[in-house]
């Protein structure tokens, strides 16, 4: 509950069913953002776009191969065939969060570009450039098309980027030319996938953010896509070029800082991230939660559902069996509302009602564990004891499957002031206090990596940043007033 915002996910496809297997790539990455959706397709050496306020299937729909954009009148626009489509899912770090206009792709002379991430010192990219949105994404597509209007090719205007830009991000970019890009932060901080999708009229290259967008195929009932190979992950510091008659790869590769909230909370426990199964790392947090924090009681209960896999390994450690205590009000996940994503504490609380319940019959006169994957904020933490309590719960621990989050993140998760941090407000007694808890306990950051592995960003537990530069104070205070949607924001924050 409470947690922090991703930034996007993203979907970029090259082959005959590209529009299809884009719609439904984002289908499968939409809890990455629930913001706003756009698509732009290539045909015939022109870019298309289309982009809506809201989830996927508030934008587009799909009748099998037949993708159509949702207009505001109710009418359908029929979107058609297409030799490339890049489509995303959107929820902002810098930018506009109640205009379409800010949503990905962004598109300028013969790029159209989306991406995930956030580039700290995004205003060293804009040259003199104007931009009509507050989005850092409008700044980072008018600077790669400027190296091209200069003579260089996409991989050499990827690589300029590079050069100046700081923080964690994942590009997917097309060409009016039928050429596709993808590229990773240095650091490989922001995921990036590449693989195989087939659908009815043959395969197609995909890069995405997340291997769910690939293999979970299909989703809706009428899609016509068969079946998704993954690739390879595309490496830290890669650029990859896809043209009709090449692939090359650039490497720029600084070192390995994989984000660890990724495997936490963000991505889909379906997929494999880095190498690393989201689902299976889950399961063994838990199973370290027990091993180290581990507290007498009658059931363990999962906060549902990213912190599922995490309760299960509780359980299988500690031999307490699990039980669905809070239980959702929506099973689909695409109709579910991500309490985190709500603009205030009010909104968020209510959200909490809404998606869950605490079940009576199970939990009535227990001792109960709760299993959760993060505390972030914590105003809404409260709300979930709070349920578990009146619904006749007779102690509620908290154990939480990460450490405490002290430091905001320059890469792309919203989080971004340490004030906005609960932890650095209250230690664990006094917390679980606050929360009407009867305790809680965290997994410690060496506990973390022993699972998910070294080569992770930890600098929201840590304070331990990869960054070239470190951002002034009250840099996200000041790009907050470029979220009001213009450039005189963008401006404000020039100074830094």
């Amino acid at each position: 509950m409470n947690k922090p915002r991703e930034h996007c996910g993203v979907m970029a496809v090259r082959g005959p069913d590209s529009v299809v297997v884009a719609l439904e790539g984002i289908r499968n990455q939409q809890h990455r953002g629930q913001e706003a959706v756009g698509m732009s397709i290539l045909r015939d050496g022109r870019f298309e776009t289309f982009k809506g306020l809201g989830r996927v299937d508030d934008v587009f729909r799909n009748d099998g191969d037949e993708v159509y954009f949702r207009c505001s009148d109710g009418s359908g626009v029929r979107i058609g065939p297409a030799q490339a489509a890049i489509a995303h899912v959107r929820y902002s770090t810098v930018g506009s969060k109640s205009d379409a206009s800010a949503a990905h792709p962004h598109t300028h002379g013969n790029i159209a570009l989306a991406w995930n991430g956030t580039i700290p010192n995004y205003m060293s990219l804009m040259n003199g450039s104007e931009c009509i949105t507050a989005s850092d994404t409008e700044v980072v597509v008018k600077f790669v098309s400027s190296q091209i209007s200069r003579g260089a090719g996409i991989g050499e205007a990827l690589s300029a980027l590079m050069d100046i830009a700081d923080g964690g991000y994942a590009i997917a970019a097309m060409l009016t030319d039928g050429t596709m890009a993808a590229a990773r932060d240095r650091l490989g901080v922001r995921p990036l996938i590449t693989g195989t999708v087939y659908g009815s009229m043959g395969s197609n290259l995909v890069f995405a953010s997340e291997s769910v967008a690939i293999t979970d195929h299909p989703r809706s009932a009428s899609s016509t896509i068969k079946s998704g190979y993954i690739g390879s992950d595309i490496k830290p510091g890669e650029i990859l070029v896809v043209s009709t008659d090449a692939c090359t790869s650039i490497d720029r590769q600084e070192g390995r800082a994989n984000c660890v909230f990724e495997i936490i909370y963000f991505a889909s426990k379906e997929s494999v991230m880095d190498g690393v199964s989201v689902s299976a790392a889950r399961v063994e947090q838990g199973r370290m939660l027990a091993r180290y924090h581990g507290v007498d009681a009658d059931i363990v209960v999962p906060v549902p559902d990213s912190a599922e896999p995490m309760a299960h390994g509780y359980s299988m450690e500690s031999a307490i069996p699990i039980a669905r205590g809070l239980v959702l009000q929506a099973e689909d996940f695409r109709s579910r509302t991500r309490s985190f994503m709500q603009p205030d504490p009010l909104s968020r609380k209510k959200a909490v009602r809404e998606k869950m319940r605490a079940d009576p019959e199970v939990i009535g006169g227990k001792r109960l564990v709760v299993i959760d994957d993060s505390i972030v904020r914590g105003t809404t933490q409260a709300e979930v004891v709070g349920m578990l309590l009146e619904a006749g719960a007779s102690e509620v621990h908290i154990r939480i499957a990460s450490p405490q989050v002290k430091y905001p993140c320059f890469g792309g998760v919203d989080f971004p002031t340490r004030t906005e941090l609960i932890a650095n407000r209250m230690d664990p007694d006094t917390l679980a206090q606050h929360l009407g808890a009867s305790s809680l306990a965290y997994l410690t950051i060496g506990e973390l990596l022993a699972v998910t592995g070294a080569g992770k960003c930890h600098a929201c537990f840590s304070g331990e940043y990869q960054l070239r530069n470190m951002p002034k104070d009250g840099f996200w205070e000041s790009v907050t007033m470029g979220k009001k949607g213009n450039a005189t924001g963008l401006k404000a924050a020039s100074a830094l």
